[in-house]
């Protein structure tokens, strides 16, 4: 089952639609945006990703600092280096191909570069009927050294179920890569579908799924993700996480699949 080629697309396909249907039948709108996105708020995100792979467990750690500012309504500046920053699924920042931020363990312990990514770029929340949604725009440096540098469109839609029990997102985004593409540094479709559930008011559990592939070969090159989550409100600004994250349940041809690629990812953010 997990090798067949086609039931990732359909299984996708339909969250996205059940997602899609949910939220247009339950019917909260936000008509303002809340407190972070007030002029002059500001805050951060750091994201530490531990690989826990099968042979090579806590090798890379990466520590990914997120950092934005608000300078008017609606509008909010980023500085990313975690995966999700530039479009990517969380508790993806420990992936051993691909380590992102600072890379802490050295390059004996599966760090290519101490630093070689980033990510920056702007954010604007709108709202559209049942959907808060924000649309978003990264210039993205994949690698400093090998001169990897291209950009990424998205836009993310969010719903509140159930008087705000149950949150539901999906992140549909596309890079496109400017230099070096003859090396690699193409086209990349991502589409991190989440839920979460509200269990109190300081705690949150979720799961996220999605696909990532190539558009010019999918059926070769798609992985899919499975993270599942927990978050804990600490204070009033500030929150702390914790991902579980399986790099691919299935994948296509050119990718390895199966429990023994994961990762944990531990994170705190706060805001003002």
């Amino acid at each position: 089952m997990f090798r067949s080629r086609n039931w990732p697309l359909r299984l996708l396909g339909a969250g996205t639609l059940l997602l899609v249907a949910a939220a247009d039948a339950a019917a909260q709108t936000e008509s303002e945006p809340n407190r972070g996105w007030d002029p002059g708020c500001y805050g951060f995100n750091i994201d530490v990703g531990i690989n826990l792979s099968t042979t090579n467990t806590g090798d890379p750690v990466a520590v990914s600092p997120d950092l934005w500012y608000t300078p008017v309504r609606r509008v909010r500046l980023v500085l990313g280096h975690s995966p999700q920053s530039a479009g990517g699924f969380y508790g993806t920042a420990g992936y051993p191909a691909e380590p992102h931020g600072l890379c802490v363990t050295g390059e004996a312990n599966g760090c290519a570069r101490i630093y070689d990514s980033f990510n920056a770029g702007a954010d604007y929340w709108a709202v559209m009927g049942n959907f808060n949604a924000i649309f978003w725009a990264r210039g993205v440096v994949r690698s400093v050294a090998d001169h990897w540098v291209g950009a990424t469109l998205g836009a993310s839609l969010g719903k509140a179920l159930s008087g705000g029990k149950l949150l539901l997102g999906i992140n549909p985004n596309m890079y496109i890569g400017f230099t070096k593409r003859g090396g690699g540094n193409t086209e990349l479709l991502t589409v991190p579908i989440h839920a979460m559930y509200v269990l109190s008011a300081r705690i949150m559990i979720g799961i996220q799924t999605g696909i990532a592939a190539p558009p010019d070969a999918i059926r070769d090159g798609y992985r899919l993700p499975l993270g599942i989550g927990v978050m804990f409100t600490a204070k009033e600004r500030m929150a702390i996480g914790a991902v579980f994250n399986l790099f691919a349940v299935t994948s296509g041809r050119s990718l390895p699949a199966g429990p023994d690629s994961r990762a944990l990812s531990i994170m705190v953010s706060w805001t003002r």
